[in-house]
């Protein structure tokens, strides 16, 4: 991603700060130059040679078409810089939550262990604190059939 985002998503902040604002300040110029070009040149026989006409000095709407070009191609470089620095220096990351779960509240509500629903306790008694967490809860991703008009494919199919 062009303007720092992939270095602002890799978590180097100051990298990612560099790339947007020179990026920024970079493509603005550039804009600049054209802006100035296009409202003070005209072309009178299409792009043939010499057929620019600025209300510059004559010298000035050269230059300044050869600095336009100079601005875009830098803008472009430093957004290709961008994004191969952002894919060498990326690092990846996973973050991941564990919890300790008896297995008996692993178990389906039509599951029952010993006579009875797991995570109940029998009358008068204080039973365990649990989540309650089933297997029906946990995210299911599994590959299905899919059909349409004139064939068929594969889909995955996802349950929460």
């Amino acid at each position: 991603m062009p303007f720092g985002v992939g270095h602002f998503y890799n978590g180097r902040k100051g990298l990612g700060a560099a790339f947007l604002a020179g990026e920024l300040a970079i493509g603005a110029a550039a804009l600049g130059l054209f802006i100035t070009r296009v409202t003070s040149c005209q072309r009178s026989n299409g792009y043939q040679p010499g057929s620019l006409t600025c209300d510059l000095p004559e010298s000035s709407g050269l230059a300044l078409r050869n600095a336009e070009q100079a601005m875009g191609t830098i803008f472009l470089g430093a957004m290709a810089l961008d994004i191969v620095l952002a894919q060498i220096l990326f690092r990846p990351f996973t973050t991941a939550k564990r919890v300790r779960v008896p297995r008996s509240e692993l178990k389906g509500d039509d599951d029952e262990v010993g006579g009875k629903k797991p995570g109940k306790a029998p009358a008068g008694k204080p039973g365990p604190r649990s989540s309650e967490l089933r297997r029906s809860d946990i995210l299911q991703v599994a590959p299905a059939p899919t059909f349409v008009p004139g064939g068929g494919g594969l889909g995955v199919k996802i349950r929460f």
